[in-house]
């Protein structure tokens, strides 16, 4: 499949390699049946722009500018942003594989446990995409808010049932808690795409490669979770619902709509060149409006 792959238009405009830029984004459209005499001829004035810019910002010898992790927190949204999208994937990794890694505590064969938590996984991410695309007004926060909201519910309910001794509601607890784990899979696909379409392109991969260091910070916690359960055999369940529920209302608070918005080109309070390595084609973006 990767003889058939295109590198991304737009890092092969920020590498200066413009005519396979341009190939690229023709190759894109052959496929997609959408080439015309007017998208060449925009291309090709696209490509031509950019080959001036670069040789006017050679000729002036303008200073490349490198942005660095701390431009992550260099103005408030962008601070909120970080850290948000770094705690929810720490919780969501402690929360999914703190209670993979503690199936003894659950009833029930491990192994069985493993095929029930990968089959809700699969279902619940093919629903979820065949939901994205069919309604448009479904959204990421719509998406990620009943996601985490589910969490936060499969993990109240497993408490209380804990708290009150229900013993009729028993065997529930084994399913609440894999339901728990498997919709996790689901916010780590969003807080993939989200962050991607609220960084600025300058900052975009750093972004990510930040937050991605608390998923594995989550990953480090997980297993201990449930050592917390040596005080109040509760406990551990009421953590996990305490952090799912703090991260579903800080995200209402602080998150916005991405689906269908144009993704940020610039950092904050910098000038968008007229045509710049990082602007979008026409046709890199028109997907996102798709989505």
């Amino acid at each position: 499949m990767l003889f058939f792959v295109q590198e991304s238009p737009r890092w092969l405009l920020q590498k200066g390699k413009l005519d396979e830029a341009r190939n690229a984004v023709l190759t894109m459209g052959k496929w997609d049946r959408t080439n015309t005499p007017e998208k060449e001829a925009e291309v090709d004035e696209i490509i031509e722009n950019e080959r001036k810019r670069i040789r006017q910002a050679s000729e002036n010898q303008e200073p490349q500018t490198r942005y660095y992790t701390y431009h992550l927190f260099s103005t408030r949204s962008l601070a909120i942003y970080s850290t948000f999208f770094a705690y929810s994937l720490m919780i969501t990794s402690t929360i999914s594989y703190g209670i993979l890694f503690n199936f003894d505590k659950l009833s029930g064969s491990p192994y069985v446990s493993v095929m029930i938590v990968g089959a809700l996984r699969y279902a619940i991410n093919i629903c979820a995409a065949i939901i994205d695309i069919k309604f448009k007004w479904v959204g990421r926060r719509l998406l990620h808010s009943v996601s985490m909201g589910s969490i936060s519910a499969f993990l109240g309910i497993v408490f209380i049932i804990f708290v009150f001794d229900v013993s009729s509601m028993m065997p529930a607890v084994r399913y609440l808690a894999l339901a728990a784990s498997a919709t996790c899979s689901e916010i780590y696909i969003l807080n993939a795409v989200q962050p991607s379409e609220l960084f600025p392109t300058a900052i975009r991969n750093i972004g990510i490669g930040f937050i991605q260091t608390f998923n594995r910070i989550g990953n480090t916690i997980a297993p201990q979770i449930y050592v917390v359960g040596n005080l109040w055999y509760p406990l551990p369940y009421f953590v996990m619902f305490a952090m799912s529920l703090a991260e579903l209302i800080a995200y209402l608070i602080f998150i916005p709509e991405t689906k269908g918005k144009q993704m940020a080109e610039a950092m904050p309070g910098e000038k968008k060149k007229a045509v710049s390595a990082n602007s979008p084609t026409k046709e890199e973006a028109e997907p996102l409006k798709r989505t």
